[in-house]
């Protein structure tokens, strides 16, 4: 079966545990979708610290594997995060026909870029949950059904 490549993009190197760990919970449950692949940014291995990634092999995996190769990206925006910040503007302005989803919680800080890439782009689109990203959740299967078959219908 063909599957939508996603690359969900959030901050990491500054994030509370509980940030990662939500994230890790919705990666978890996209990736239970038949017809999702998940995209995987860099992480260190078991024991060692985000700081221990070599930075060549994280630019080389998360710009060049998973922004590129993604049909879709899902970022949660909350946290501010030049890396992400870095992935979004290459994902936006170098493949400015894929689908961007952009999350963040309710009543927080956005970037104006942030938003203004919502505003200017007619694939790029800013939702906002109240305490958990999960809450979007069945809308965000809904969508990602309706790109598979526009991906793949009678391929």
């Amino acid at each position: 079966m063909r599957k939508i490549a996603i690359y969900v993009s959030c901050s990491l190197t500054h994030a509370p545990v509980e940030y990662k760990e939500a994230i890790a919970l919705f990666k978890q449950e996209l990736n239970q979708l038949p017809f999702v692949e998940i995209l995987e940014f860099c992480l260190p291995p078991v024991g060692q610290q985000q700081s221990d990634l070599v930075a060549k092999h994280v630019y080389h995996n998360d710009i060049h594997v998973c922004v590129k190769k993604a049909h879709v990206i899902i970022s949660e925006v909350t946290l501010p995060s030049t890396g992400l910040g870095f992935e979004l503007g290459t994902a936006i302005e170098a493949y400015s026909n894929k689908p961007i989803i952009m999350y963040a919680k309710k009543n927080h800080v956005i970037s104006k870029l942030i938003a203004g890439a919502a505003e200017t782009h007619d694939n790029v689109d800013l939702f906002f949950y109240e305490n958990s990203i999960m809450e979007e959740f069945s809308d965000l299967k809904k969508y990602l059904e309706g790109l598979y078959e526009h991906f793949y219908k009678e391929k």
